[in-house]
């Protein structure tokens, strides 16, 4: 049997993730969702997530000092994380992306091309090859 994708969501908005949720289900991922940035950290070092979707502006840990956490005290450099945030300052974009985040997407994006951004970070695998 095939290991489906896994996408670890990490945002304190729980009506979204159990919205980023369905989405990504219904898309041949296997999403694992935390509502906070501790609990995402947690989460992330046990589920060994392919891709991470990342919300910045959360209360107590906020985004950017996940993705620090995740990037530099972990160790997990090779897994991409993908900024997901409603907060549209440029200053921030650019602190996110020099804490190791791979790309920055405003929310109000449709789910489908959230997916497919996640998507477009999992390697497929090469033809003929077993």
């Amino acid at each position: 049997m095939e290991r489906k994708p896994k996408v670890l969501l990490i945002d304190d908005d729980e009506q979204l993730l159990k919205l980023m949720k369905i989405y990504f289900s219904n898309s041949g991922l296997v999403p694992v969702t935390a509502c906070s940035g501790k609990k995402g950290i947690k989460l992330f070092a046990s589920e060994k997530p392919d891709v991470v979707v990342l919300d910045i502006m959360m209360p107590e840990m906020n985004g950017i000092d996940v993705c620090r956490i995740l990037r530099a005290k972990m160790g997990f450099r090779a897994v991409p994380i993908i900024a997901f945030t409603a907060y549209n300052k440029e200053e921030i974009k650019k602190e996110i992306l020099e804490a190791g985040a791979s790309l920055f997407l405003l929310k109000g994006i449709d789910m489908g091309t959230l997916v497919q951004h996640v998507k477009s970070f999992i390697p497929t695998e090469v033809p003929g090859v077993p």
